[in-house]
């Protein structure tokens, strides 16, 4: 009987995160969108969801926590490109690399994780050697390379996340997260001088909106799903027999 209360306990929680991050992040959303992607409405598109999950920090697993340090990450590396004037996009690069290894680790599905900590060590290893040669020959090929190594993260993530231990709201997120980043490569594209600037600006602005659109809803899914990983964790019969 007292487990049962105790499950229950776990899951209303469970559904205050679920309500509070929906309600939050819709209304930030708006918000967003109506005054023309400001600054500080994106930020918070990013904040709302690592706060939430926050919550998990304690009860989840390691997976869990994973998630949530990718979620921290995103907001510094948003605070550098969205918040900071000018921009740095170097540091926001960095940070996005550091997510996106962040969410590797986690989604070892076979894998023991320091099989796939050593290989991620390698990775960044010849990708900071590639960095520090281009500093000394063309630093503006920093900026590519960190986008390179970023986006084979990123792809070999929404591979993963189609993995057996994988829940929807994971999966749905990394895909959302990867059209985010494609409609920004397209936005940059037709501002680029390839394009007459006579409709490119236009559809460029267009591309910005949707990758606005995607972007938040993939934080929020995956902030759901470190919510959700703590509560499954939480309500597993080992736990609950020990809180009983």
């Amino acid at each position: 009987m007292e487990e049962t209360f105790l499950r229950r306990s776990v899951v209303r929680q469970e559904q205050v995160y679920r309500v509070a991050l929906g309600v939050s992040d819709a209304l930030v959303f708006l918000w967003l969108h109506l005054s023309d992607l400001a600054p500080l409405p994106k930020y918070l598109c990013v904040l709302i969801p690592f706060f939430l999950s926050l919550g998990g920090i304690e009860r989840g697993d390691l997976r869990t926590k994973l998630t949530i340090a990718g979620l921290g990450a995103t907001l510094a590396a948003d605070f550098f490109f969205v918040v900071l004037l000018p921009p740095r996009p170097v540091a926001a690069m960095s940070c996005f690399l550091a997510v996106q290894t962040l969410y590797r680790l986690r989604s070892n599905d076979r894998e023991d994780i320091g099989a796939v900590a050593r290989r991620m060590g390698v990775f960044h290893g010849g990708l900071l050697i590639a960095c520090l040669f281009a500093l000394a020959h063309r630093k503006e090929a920093i900026l590519l390379l960190l986008a390179v190594g970023y986006a084979a993260l990123l792809l070999s993530n929404v591979a993963f996340s189609f993995g057996r231990k994988e829940g929807l709201s994971w999966r749905i997120g990394m895909i959302l997260f990867l059209l985010c980043d494609l409609f920004i490569g397209v936005s940059v594209l037709l501002e680029s001088p390839l394009f007459s600037p006579k409709g490119s600006l236009t559809a460029s602005l267009a591309a910005k909106r949707i990758a606005w659109v995607c972007y938040p809803l993939s934080q929020c899914l995956l902030a759901l799903d470190a919510i959700e990983g703590a509560r499954m964790r939480e309500c597993a019969p080992e736990r609950l027999s020990a809180r009983a």
